[in-house]
């Protein structure tokens, strides 16, 4: 939680200061280091119509990025976390804390295609990845065992 400008819950301050966040940003540059920041990617939130996630994603996520590279970083990779399953298979695992917003993969991967449309037309050159969590899944090797 470095890149938001508001105090995390039970905070007063940011976790880092603006100026805190300059001298991160040169230690990375002087040393060489790329750098990746991992976001939802597809966070739904409530009354946000399905055909405009990524889109409202992506825009609610810039703003903590673009903190990161007015300090004078940049943005080597991104990737998203369980944009897909976290709303194709939490319903099936918590169907409570996480109703099935009637996402299907087709749509899903679309708006995910937004999301990302969006990121790289804000950063030119980032290089983007996914990550899908295998705990929604079941994989089985060739002796049959799982």
């Amino acid at each position: 939680m470095v890149l938001p400008d508001v105090p995390v819950p039970g905070r007063t301050t940011p976790e880092l200061s603006g100026g805190q966040l300059g001298q991160l940003t040169a230690l990375f540059r002087e040393r060489g280091v790329k750098v990746v920041f991992e976001v939802g990617g597809l966070r739904l939130a409530p009354g946000t119509p399905l055909d405009q996630a990524g889109e409202r994603t992506a825009h609610n996520e810039l703003p903590h990025l673009r903190r990161w590279l007015a300090a004078g970083g940049r943005i080597d990779y991104r990737t998203t976390d369980h944009a897909i399953m976290h709303h194709l298979g939490d319903a099936y695992v918590d169907p409570e804390q996480f109703p099935d917003v009637g996402g299907t993969l087709p749509v899903l991967l679309r708006e995910l295609a937004d999301h990302v449309t969006i990121v790289r037309q804000e950063i030119p050159g980032v290089r983007v990845g996914v990550i899908e969590s295998l705990g929604y899944f079941h994989v089985r090797g060739p002796d049959g065992r799982e």
